[in-house]
């Protein structure tokens, strides 16, 4: 991230993956790259994180966890969300209004390919 912060990045996407957590890692899900970053860089860097309109793709996290998942990233001072691909307007918009309605204040972009 110096190297990043030198060539003079300031906005970031943070995933951490769906794969399992490493048994020894420094971070479990994405909101603990968030607050890594958080902790080390303050606000230099502009950071965006993975919403996910339709649940995850792995069929073993409900939408509500989801959902969840994504108030600890904010929390941990994540400024906007990119979500999954989601062609459906309504579900998008279902999304929008849980996560506000769950605290979740900053922006939410809809992922497009």
């Amino acid at each position: 991230l110096d190297r990043v912060k030198g060539l003079g990045i300031r906005n970031l996407l943070l995933l951490r993956g769906i794969t399992p957590p490493p048994a020894d890692g420094d971070f479990q899900n994405a909101a603990d790259l968030v607050r890594f970053v958080r902790a080390r860089y303050g606000a230099h860097f502009c950071l965006a994180v993975a919403g996910h309109p339709l649940g995850y793709d792995d069929d073993t996290t409900t939408y509500d966890a989801a959902v969840q998942n994504l108030k600890a990233k904010a929390e941990a001072g994540a400024d906007l969300v990119i979500t999954s691909m989601c062609f459906s307007a309504p579900a998008f918009l279902k999304f929008c209004a849980d996560c506000h309605a769950n605290g979740i204040r900053c922006p939410i972009l809809p992922g497009i390919m």
